[in-house]
């Protein structure tokens, strides 16, 4: 978890990780240099009705777009986002109201 301010309420599971990738790494990878060159912390956002929801916010002329693993879907989103701000509209399934990512049944 995370605190308000950003910093890790359990550093030492993230020390964890670090060593589980390194030594996943000297296993399957062999060849390659385990140590990290660098570290990077990548935060995500998980809309309320789901870790994997998408959904594009709209004020007069301005989209706000929010959700998780979106590099995944950018040439899509930027297509439709493009489309969208040149006032083709915004396409109903990424309204936050379509709850895009919500499991079904």
């Amino acid at each position: 978890g995370v605190r308000d301010d950003g910093t890790f309420i359990d550093p030492a599971a993230i020390r964890s990780l670090d060593e589980r990738a390194r030594e996943y790494v000297t296993r399957a990878l062999p060849g390659l240099h385990p140590e990290p060159r660098d570290f990077l912390h990548c935060w995500v956002t998980d809309l309320p009705w789901s870790e994997d929801g998408v959904a594009v916010w709209e004020a007069g002329s301005v989209f706000f777009v929010a959700g998780h693993n979106l590099f995944k879907q950018a040439p899509a989103l930027g297509r439709t986002l493009a489309r969208a701000a040149t006032g083709g509209g915004l396409r109903a399934e990424l309204t936050p109201e379509a709850r895009l990512g919500e499991a079904q049944g």
